[in-house]
């Protein structure tokens, strides 16, 4: 399944299964056909059979062709094949801790997928520093969860945990845990400027940095970030596309990480802090050809390439139950 032409977007436009209506003049047509061909050959009583025949073959074609109320359903595997396994590994990758150093050569966790370590991180609470260590730049709210302010530091700022620079920086202080007149100095001063607000991950309320392309390969980047009692720690970070949805409805968001290398799709879940994985892309049995992508908005994948009579088209599917990809049918 692959290929991008002109008459297959327009097919993708218009649906891959238009709704046809079987109306009564078709039926009736059927209906007087049979009828005719029997009465010729077999007599009025066997006519009568016939015409039982016909109604019921007109009936079931009425309920094929008919889309319905409109509602999505789920083909069966049994009938089609379109329902597919999704195979959940633990993930063997270290968990990043607080002083250890990441370098551009370490290899990737996954194929595809630019982290070199676990997206899950363990370094530890952010530096707390006063506002009068820094020159401030900018500020802005950020809903549910503090502020956001932009600045560098002050000459001769000392500090314990993180390096002096006199680049711009992030900091964060958050409703309800910073003592007035401190932020958490976080991040690079980049981060200011990118798309972040709060949501779920793993069952945990976090706020989120977005960026759909920070890195040479092409990949996006995200940052989770959590508080506590204690303080403000980063809680998880993807290199590639992240996003997060409830797939399996047990009330813990899972990740679905999104790749522009190799066009990878893995889905991330995390028990007693580990996590665990799966590939859409291996579970839909991808060809090198096909192309896979997510929609955010409704939760599904779509497996975009040819049928196996060479017809363009695009599959949809959602996570069922037991962990399998069914096919939805509109």
């Amino acid at each position: 399944m692959s290929g991008n032409s002109l008459s297959w977007e327009e097919r993708v436009k218009q649906g891959l299964f238009r709704e046809e209506k079987f109306t009564n003049e078709m039926k009736n047509t059927v209906l007087r056909a049979a009828d005719r061909r029997v009465r010729r050959r077999f007599g009025k009583r066997i006519a009568l059979l016939g015409t039982l025949l016909a109604f019921c073959a007109a009936a079931f074609l009425l309920l094929s062709h008919l889309s319905g109320d409109g509602a999505d359903t789920y083909r069966t595997a049994g009938a089609t094949g379109e329902s597919f396994p999704l195979a959940f590994k633990p993930l063997e990758a270290r968990i990043l801790q607080q002083g250890e150093t990441i370098y551009g050569g370490d290899p990737g966790i996954l194929p595809g997928l630019s982290n070199t370590h676990s997206p899950l991180v363990n370094t530890g609470y952010a530096e707390q520093i006063s506002l009068s260590d820094i020159d401030l730049i900018e500020q802005k709210e950020v809903p549910g969860f503090g502020t956001a302010f932009l600045y560098t530091l002050k000459e001769g700022t000392v500090l314990h945990d993180s390096i002096v620079t006199k680049d711009e920086a992030l900091g964060l202080a958050v409703d309800g845990v910073s003592p007035a007149g401190t932020l958490y100095h976080y991040g690079t001063g980049h981060m200011y400027g990118l798309q972040m607000g709060m949501t779920r991950l793993f069952g945990q309320e976090v706020l989120k940095f977005n960026q759909p392309l920070c890195r040479t390969d092409g990949e996006g980047c995200a940052w989770y970030v959590k508080k506590d009692a204690n303080g403000l720690s980063t809680f998880a970070t993807f290199s590639s596309l992240a996003y997060e949805r409830d797939l399996d409805g047990d009330g813990r968001e899972e990740a679905i990480a999104v790749t522009h290398k190799q066009n990878q799709i893995y889905i991330f879940k995390e028990e007693q802090g580990r996590l665990l994985w799966a590939s859409v892309r291996d579970a839909l049995g991808a060809g090198a050809e096909d192309a896979i992508s997510y929609d955010e908005l409704q939760g599904t994948f779509e497996l975009h390439g040819r049928e196996t009579d060479g017809s363009l088209a695009v599959r949809t599917y959602r996570y069922g139950e037991d962990n399998r990809l069914a096919e939805v049918v509109k």
